[in-house]
């Protein structure tokens, strides 16, 4: 009796390691199978995401009414093209097209025109915000920015700027930030006048399309992300250093930042696999990045994140729209950060019946991996001994287990990490 006893409590301690690390649950939302989601916009009741094909010409804008579990699609009255971004105030909702101005609804999605930007249909949309008084658009034609003060129905190109391949803007009062290929620039004028800071320690290049990608400011901080690195200025732009020593391999890029109370949140797209791709939160604004991917689709590619109630949202190309409680999320702790010890995300997650897993080490350890079943029982010892610094990459084959979901355990050097991982035959 007392064997089965000190057998259930260590079961009951292993599941309680669990419920502290395994903090909040990736859902899928319905509705989006395989779409490419490229924007993620909310009104007073709705949300909206906006998809485009692969070929860019055709698109859709498809509704939830209950927080986006469910999506269906908006029947518009015709064909947008291709949706790259979108905004949204009270009940309008503007969507930027590939090849056919903005489509616009006043009326919380109901009903919809199309309007051209720049006099004729062709330049695509790519990117949009609205500030308190202008909505700003970056069009790849004529002028590249135009600016509407009425609602988008009416715009104004905007020469002398000094910007291409503007990738992503932040508006903060007056102040407009945008992100494009040569750095950073800002606008104190509501987007009509645009100032280049020096940009010291950025590492933009005019060669590349996407090097500064996405921008926020938090209090003092402006912070941006390049292709690679994150980096924060406290002077607008003039000087920049890097933000934390979370570093994405070759050809890997910061899509979007967004806030949420006192964290950070940055979702990253790899152009080639198995690259770092997910999304990554920050605490207190201090560049300490946690890892809080797993449970999204091995490798995907994050265009667009939100934050509504408390909720994450993240649009992604082939898998519709994800979210998660931020609520859940916070019992991070240290052996999650990913400049520590780290179990890299298992793809493919769901699998059957092999799934591969990665682990990441910042200097040699001694190293455990195990897999344990959802009673916390050990089924599987995959490794024991010591691992060099850098990746190594393992694989778990369950041809003889049941479908179900099992837990990845690694120990190193005094850290635990685990990772849920499921199984559907």
């Amino acid at each position: 009796m007392k064997r089965i006893l000190l057998s259930i409590l260590s079961i009951l301690s292993f599941l309680f390691l669990f419920s502290q690390n395994i903090n909040g649950q990736w859902v899928s939302s319905t509705g989006l199978a395989s779409k490419n989601i490229t924007s993620i916009v909310k009104t007073s009741d709705k949300m909206f995401a906006g998809a485009r094909t692969n070929i860019f010409t055709s698109g859709e804008i498809f509704v939830s009414t209950d927080y986006g579990i469910s999506f269906s699609l908006v029947n518009m009255g015709f064909n947008p093209s291709g949706i790259f971004s979108m905004i949204s105030f009270n009940d309008t909702v503007i969507a930027g097209t590939y090849e056919k101005g903005v489509a616009i609804s006043t009326n919380n999605g109901v009903n919809w025109v199309l309007n051209n930007v720049n006099s004729q249909f062709g330049p695509g949309v790519f990117t949009m915000i609205k500030n308190k008084s202008n909505i700003i658009a970056f069009l790849n034609g004529g002028t590249a920015l135009y600016i509407s003060s009425n609602g988008g129905f009416n715009w104004t190109g905007i020469s002398g700027h000094n910007m291409s391949v503007i990738n992503n803007f932040y508006a903060s009062g007056d102040t407009v930030f945008a992100a494009h290929r040569h750095g950073v620039s800002y606008s104190t004028n509501n987007g009509y006048n645009w100032t280049r800071p020096t940009n010291n320690g950025l590492t933009a290049n005019p060669d590349m399309s996407t090097p500064t990608n996405s921008i926020i400011k938090i209090n003092d901080k402006l912070i941006c992300g390049e292709l690679r690195k994150l980096f924060v200025s406290t002077d607008n732009g003039n000087n920049w250093t890097q933000a934390g020593s979370l570093e994405l391999s070759q050809n890997s890029i910061f899509t979007d930042i967004i806030r949420h109370n006192n964290k950070l949140i940055t979702g990253v797209y790899s152009l080639i696999s198995p690259n770092p791709y997910g999304v990554y939160i920050d605490e207190n604004f201090n560049f300490n990045w946690s890892n809080i991917t797993s449970g999204l689709p091995a490798g995907c590619i994050i265009y667009e994140l939100m934050i509504h109630n408390g909720r994450l949202y993240a649009g992604l190309q082939a898998n519709g729209v994800y979210s998660i409680d931020l609520n859940g999320l916070t019992n991070i702790k240290n052996s999650d950060l990913i400049n520590d010890y780290q179990l890299i995300e298992c793809f493919p997650n769901p699998f059957n019946p092999i799934t591969n897993i990665k682990v990441n080490l910042k200097e040699s350890s001694e190293v455990s991996l195990s897999i344990y079943n959802s009673s916390g029982e050990k089924i599987e010892e995959l490794y024991n001994g010591k691992l060099n610094r850098g990746t190594s990459e393992f694989k778990w084959i369950a041809t003889n287990k049941s479908s179900g979901i099992y837990f990845i355990v690694m120990n190193a050097g005094g850290n635990k990490t685990v990772q849920k991982i499921v199984l559907m035959k």
